[in-house]
């Protein structure tokens, strides 16, 4: 009888939570507003030692891809068809502009890519995401 019990109750929760989640995502759906804050992706902190090249370049693609997903930019007929294929066009531009030609030593400062991050989040769905981040203020030196 007990396990009973505690089985509903867990249904019941369960339920709330899968109703809680699929009104978010119905309220949010077609809304033209910007996109919500998001926290960083990635190993990005303040007060950290420099990043590597190879890091700052993903997690700029994931961001952007984020940026162009909150804007309804990703699906058939879209900008981006897929979200891997987003990621790939962001990835390879983002490793043309910030190489190690830009930054020799091949590392970025932290705070520098969190800058770039949030300005990527606040530019809403008619900014241009792409003029958020500037390569050379981003290098370590």
């Amino acid at each position: 009888m007990r396990v009973a019990k505690h089985n509903a109750w867990f249904g019941r929760a369960f339920a709330v939570a899968a109703l809680s989640a699929i009104g978010a995502l119905v309220a949010c759906g077609g809304s033209s507003a910007p996109p919500p804050a998001r926290a960083p992706r990635g190993p990005v902190a303040r007060g950290g030692g420099p990043l590597s090249l190879v890091t700052a370049v993903d997690t700029i693609a994931t961001e952007r891809c984020a940026h162009e997903g909150a804007c309804n930019r990703i699906g058939p007929g879209r900008r981006f068809a897929t979200s891997e294929l987003c990621q790939a066009a962001f990835a390879h531009e983002e490793r043309g502009q910030l190489g190690t030609s830009v930054c020799e030593t091949g590392f970025v400062e932290p705070d520098s890519l969190l800058d770039c991050l949030e300005a990527i989040r606040a530019g809403g769905c008619a900014a241009a995401a792409e003029a958020a981040c500037e390569p050379a203020s981003m290098c370590s030196p």
